[in-house]
């Protein structure tokens, strides 16, 4: 259990609100990403989620999906999973028997949500197709001549149809034209850029904001000002200082009092944090993501460069800059008195910061063979990334 470790990748509805996550494994930090025991990596993942993680820390209140391989399906007993919470994902190489079907019926019984994971139609595993509520359709398929006959046959059962490994907003409206109902894919994290796009009235300002919170000469008068002109930055300013989390006998009534009190450093976080929040027309889950990312980067860089920390949580916070704002990462960091260093980790991966934020994206999206950290066992990345998962849960009201 000690080299398991499990990332999870969002999955969203059509008004891409979020519907749940699926819950990866990896065994260890590796030089492959490859898992060579299926029933063993199944097992990790649910001894992982219920003994190591909780299933609470990993999916929050929303559903949890996980794959099984046949002989889990097939030779498991009763699963230690929550009916009402979880999708069990039936792998696409599963071979399909008078014995898959009993097990498949079994759970249905027991009221797990079934989906067939990767799923290429073939005579053999139509079967399934009379037991399963979810079929979960590739972007190679969906881009296919035979994709509206496809889906067409798939409602006839009444099967909600899951969109996966969408790599970009163009596929997503595709996705989207066909009917789908539920998306996954890497399209949140990318931004959105045309050439006749140009930034916003709203976005400009988040930019003009963040440069002001992060001008190294900026003053206490300036920041004070240009918080005051947005009431409802000011209004969240004072709620934040004045929540249970800072536990003081007096309350805080101006901004001023909450800038000396929170300090320039933590003034900083905030602000960029409910900036990051105000961008239009993106999903709530994408500034999540920006959360764990920049306290997962903090708390690596912690343990192996100590003096980085803060400019590591803030290269994870802006990491995603681009895909909120819709515009090269580039274009926006020449509007932002950022250190060089954060700017380069941005741009172009390198530097210490840049080195510990390409662990974080990695370790993201499950792919071990993009981790480097030799200083650091398994178990305690493991352990970083849920501290910034519950983290990011404590930080509504920041925002």
């Amino acid at each position: 259990m000690e080299n398991v470790f499990i990332a999870r990748q969002p999955i969203f509805r059509k008004n891409l609100s979020l519907h749940g996550y699926e819950l990866l494994f990896r065994s260890g930090i590796t030089e492959t990403a490859q898992v060579n025991d299926g029933d063993s990596a199944t097992s990790e993942v649910i001894m992982s989620t219920f003994t190591v993680f909780g299933l609470q820390d990993l999916v929050g209140d929303s559903t949890a999906f996980i794959n099984l391989t046949r002989r889990f399906l097939v030779e498991s007993g009763p699963l230690p999973l929550p009916s009402d919470r979880t999708v069990i994902e039936i792998l696409e190489d599963v071979s399909v028997d008078d014995e898959l079907l009993a097990a498949v019926q079994r759970l249905k019984k027991q009221g797990y949500t079934l989906a067939l994971d990767d799923y290429n139609y073939s005579r053999e595993t139509e079967p399934l197709l009379e037991l399963v509520d979810i079929v979960k359709l590739e972007m190679p398929v969906l881009l296919g001549d035979g994709a509206e006959d496809l889906i067409k046959k798939f409602r006839s059962y009444e099967l909600t149809i899951l969109a996966e490994k969408i790599e970009d907003r163009p596929q997503l409206e595709h996705c989207r034209s066909l009917g789908c109902d539920l998306y996954q894919g890497f399209f949140l994290s990318r931004p959105d850029i045309s050439s006749d796009t140009t930034l916003s009235t709203e976005r400009l300002a988040i930019i003009e904001l963040l440069s002001k919170i992060h001008d190294p000469d900026a003053e206490i008068p300036e920041l004070e000002a240009v918080i005051s002109r947005d009431l409802s930055l000011s209004y969240k300013l004072l709620r934040y200082i004045n929540s249970a989390y800072y536990q003081r006998s007096f309350e805080i009534r101006s901004v001023r009092q909450a800038i000396m009190m929170l300090g320039m450093k933590e003034l900083r976080r905030w602000a960029s944090i409910v900036s990051l929040c105000n961008a239009t027309d993106k999903p709530e889950e994408l500034v999540k993501l920006l959360l764990v990312r920049a306290k997962m980067a903090e708390l690596l860089a912690h343990d192996l460069s100590p003096e980085l920390a803060d400019a590591c949580f803030m290269a994870g916070l802006f990491s995603g800059l681009d895909a909120l704002l819709d515009r090269p990462m580039e274009e926006i960091l020449t509007r932002l008195p950022l250190a060089e260093d954060i700017k380069k980790a941005l741009i172009e991966g390198v530097g210490p910061t840049g080195e510990i934020l390409n662990n974080v994206l990695a370790y993201e999206v499950a792919d071990p063979s993009g981790l480097h950290l030799p200083k650091l066992t398994a178990e305690e990345v493991r352990q970083h990334y849920l501290s910034a998962l519950q983290w990011q849960q404590s930080q509504n009201q920041m925002i």
